[in-house]
């Protein structure tokens, strides 16, 4: 795991998220991390972060969550808050993040949709939107997450698509067959073939 990368990228999801007054907590901010790993995956079949991503209870986790914002305490405040579910932490920043010395623009736009789309939403909303990503759906309780299951279903979609063109293709051409092959057609052709 790239420490210091996920350490300010923690401090950047926390900046943004508290910028847009959205909710901000440790599950939140490890499905917005699984959700940028994802996603950079898709472009250069790695991950930023290089964070051991396990399928751990119900969805995307790392162990090495609570060093890394116990590392950021001195850019952070953390306070314990009474939820809907129990006790939980929520977070602030005290200090203004940019992450655009660490990724490329491209990349810090992607990461900026991905908070822009995700951050007011509901985490019930997030959590079901991770929980149906090829990694978690395809991938096995307690074992290490496989990226490259998202290329699979995307190129089985591309797949299925083609495919499904083909033989859209192939039926039309009979039915076309059936409608062009006949006696007024023949002699319109046969007319057309002259005039040239």
């Amino acid at each position: 795991m790239k420490r210091d990368l996920v350490r300010k990228l923690l401090l950047y999801l926390v900046d943004q998220l508290q910028d847009m007054e959205a909710q901000i907590s440790t599950i939140r901010l490890v499905k917005l991390l699984y959700l940028i790993d994802l996603e950079y995956f898709k472009r250069h079949k790695e991950t930023l972060t290089s964070i051991d991503w396990v399928y751990y209870s119900f969805g995307p986790y790392f162990f090495a969550v609570s060093d890394v914002l116990r590392s950021a305490s001195i850019d952070l405040d953390s306070r314990e808050v009474l939820t809907r579910s129990g006790k939980g932490i929520t977070f602030r920043s005290f200090d203004e993040q940019s992450i655009s010395k660490l990724v490329d623009f491209a990349t810090e736009q992607q990461i900026n949709q991905i908070i822009k789309k995700w951050a007011l939403e509901e985490t019930s909303e997030i959590l079901d939107f991770v929980y149906n990503t090829p990694p978690i759906k395809l991938g096995k309780r307690g074992n290490p997450l496989d990226f490259s299951l998202e290329l699979s279903q995307k190129e089985a979609k591309i797949e299925d698509t083609a495919s499904m063109a083909y033989r859209l293709m192939m039926a039309s051409e009979r039915v076309l067959a059936k409608d062009w092959d006949n006696k007024e057609e023949d002699e319109a052709w046969a007319y057309l073939s002259k005039e040239k």
